[in-house]
Formats: structure tokens, sequence, C-alpha cells
């Protein structure tokens, strides 16, 4: 498959969301002329994803990144419970409920990390956050089996050997008005974005697709185009929280775990939010976060009420419907 990137034109939207306003962001996309592989069929739509000028360093790095049989696959959009899905299948088939163990991070097993920071000169933390995470996915190439790894490329971004090779997949999908709020807050606080703008602002940045990894709707689209594969599970934030312990054990059924429910519940205590908010965190980052933040901050379903105003809930509300409408999602 043929990456195209395309630098895109500065903004001032941009200039909102860039990692320390710096210039250099990329539309990228794959050539369907030279897609010449499974899983992806003759009208698989292939949309273009927002990243970070860095990517293009990457994307080969990342197209032919080994996969094993035995992998743990996270996929999906920034802040749609990625990394709690992370710390469950910790438990589930790695720690194998050894739950004195540490916490999985928000930047454990994240595959592309890499991309998201360029160095600063003068500025000697973000160097450090560099050389930190430029050797993430050679730790994870040589991380002994089972891994598990995590990943907000849309599908066809992915390792190409996902798609052969087979590994364990979960996709994880929340309401774009939390994914949203939840976003903005994150821009707000973590040092490497340092968004300055309103929470009005973001949210039309947001929906008019100028943040990283949007178009929100066609990245789900990039999944759910693929939704016949037995080893992609789809999950949503919102039946992660309203019924947790079936979602748990639905999972634990999927990674060919043999659990009790009595054990099942223990997994659920263990990575409950008020525990995920106490222990996971951006701490070990050398440019981290603002000293009250909280990676993990409310978690709340329809939490978006609090911080939304009603033309901006209806204004979202018409813009999702008119988005799963175009792309055939439910």
């Amino acid at each position: 498959m043929s990456i195209v990137c395309t630098e895109v034109e500065d903004s001032p939207k941009l200039k909102k969301v860039l990692y320390r306003e710096r210039p250099g962001i990329l539309r990228v996309t794959i050539d369907p002329k030279t897609v010449n592989q499974l899983p992806f069929p003759a009208d698989y739509k292939f949309f273009s994803c927002f990243l970070p000028r860095k990517y293009a360093q990457w994307a080969n790095r990342i197209q032919n990144f080994k996969v094993r049989p035995d992998d743990i696959w996270v996929v999906g959009f920034p802040k749609t419970g990625t990394t709690w899905t992370q710390n469950v299948l910790d438990q589930l088939k790695i720690k194998k409920l050894d739950f004195t163990a540490d916490f999985v991070q928000p930047a454990g097993g994240y595959l592309e990390s890499a991309i998201l920071i360029e160095k600063v000169d003068g500025e000697e933390e973000i160097a450090k956050s560099v050389e930190l995470w430029d050797k993430y996915i050679d730790e994870l190439d040589a991380a002994p089996s089972p891994r598990m790894i995590k990943s907000h490329l849309p599908a066809y971004l992915l390792p190409k050997e996902v798609w052969s090779v087979k590994p364990k997949m979960i996709h994880t999908d929340r309401n774009a008005k939390d994914v949203a709020v939840s976003l903005f807050h994150m821009r707000g606080n973590y040092a490497l974005t340092t968004y300055k703008g309103t929470i009005s602002e973001f949210l039309e940045i947001f929906r008019s697709d100028f943040d990283i990894f949007t178009p929100y709707y066609e990245h789900i689209a990039s999944y759910h185009q693929l939704r016949h594969l037995k080893h992609l599970l789809f999950l949503t934030y919102e039946e992660m929280s309203k019924d947790t312990f079936e979602t748990v054990k639905r999972v634990s059924e999927f990674l060919e775990c043999s659990y009790s429910d009595e054990q099942l519940q223990q997994v659920i205590e263990h990575v409950s939010f008020k525990k995920m908010r106490e222990k996971v965190s951006l701490d070990n980052d050398p440019v981290g976060s603002r000293a009250d933040f909280k990676f993990c901050r409310k978690g709340k379903v329809g939490g978006y009420r609090d911080e939304m105003t009603e033309d901006e809930i209806r204004f979202f509300d018409e813009w999702t419907t008119k988005k799963k409408h175009e792309l055939n999602l439910p």
C-alpha cells in the first residue's frame, strides 16, 4: 500500500491545536490503487486522517511493524476508553489477576507515540520526551509475548501484518460529545499541546476535523467496514460503563479466558474509575501535565451536558446524524 501524506496549509484553527503551536500537519491517506491485500474489500472507503508531520518519518516503520499471533491490540480514537480497556485486558491476559502489579499508563504499548513529539530548540524537557517516546516502538518490538499494543490510527494505517497474522483486536467507541469535551481538557492541560482557546472554539475545531486523528466518524468507519472480521471485537464506552460485568465477561470470552464470575468481578473492582483516576497519569512523561490535571478526569457518560450549551449539543447531534447516514454507521 502506498501512503500519501499532504501537508495542510496553516490556519488560525491549526495554531490552536498544534503541539507547541508549530506548523507542519499532514492529511494522510492510502492510494486505493496500491491496495492488493486483505481485508480491504473493493468497495472499502479509504478516508484521510489528520496527523502530526512527524508521521511521515515513521510511516514505514509503523506499517512494517512485526505482529505476533498472541498480541492483543486495543484500537480506537483517543479518549474513547482505550486506556481503561488496556487495564482490563492486562489483568485478564497478561498479569492474570495480579492486583499488586502496576496499572497500564496512557503511553503503555502506544505504537505511534513517536509521531506526537518533535524537538524544540531550547526546550530540554521536550527533548527528553522525544527521546523517551521515540524508543517505544523498538521496546514494543522486543517485548516478550503476549504483548498488548494500543493505536489511535485508523484501520488502514495500522501495520500490514495485523490483517494477515490476525491477533485479537478490540475497538473502542464513545459518544462524540463526550470525546470532544474530554479532549478539550486533555489538550488544555497536557504540556505538549498547550491549547489556549475556549471550549466552544475547540468543539468547532473538532467538528471541522482540525484535531489530531480526526475526522472522528471516518475514523470509526475505517473499522466498522471490517466488522465481519472474527478477530475484531467492538465495544462502546457507554456499554462498558452501564454493564461493566457483561462487557468484561464478553471480552474474557473473546480472549478465550476461563475466569469465574467472582474473578471477573475482582477485575472490575481493580480497574474501577476511582482507582484508575488515582493510579493512571502522565507523571512518567518528562513534560507531563498541570499538577491538578487527572488523565482519567470524570469518566461520566453524558458529562458533556455539564459543559456544552444547548446550541452546541444540537449542532453536534445534527452533525452526528448527518455523518452516520453518510458513512452507514449504527
